[in-house]
């Protein structure tokens, strides 16, 4: 199996095996695109306590990268945009 190939199927692996906060935060990257955890947190009218360790798991399960850096929306202060990684065949087996 290549990298490439093992590196799909541990994406395929962690995406339906999301606890609750963690797939909603995917989910709203997925839909609108990068954001800082700030701008997660204001989305979804969440303490940025929840947020942050969310997006810290995503992460570490492969399914959420650093997209770029940014100043906030909110604050002005430069901070890390986050967004979905994209496999697009893998999302398109799991979501249909």
């Amino acid at each position: 199996m290549s990298v490439q190939e093992t590196s799909l199927a541990a994406y395929a692996d962690a995406v339906p095996q999301l606890r609750p906060r963690q797939k909603k935060v995917y989910e709203i990257l997925e839909e609108q695109g990068p954001m800082t955890n700030l701008e997660i947190a204001y989305y979804l009218h969440w303490p940025i306590n929840i947020v942050t360790p969310r997006t810290n798991e995503l992460v570490k399960l492969g399914v959420v990268q650093e997209m770029t850096r940014r100043p906030c929306r909110h604050t002005g202060r430069t901070s890390i945009a986050w967004g979905v990684v994209t496999h697009k065949a893998e999302q398109m087996a799991m979501f249909n």
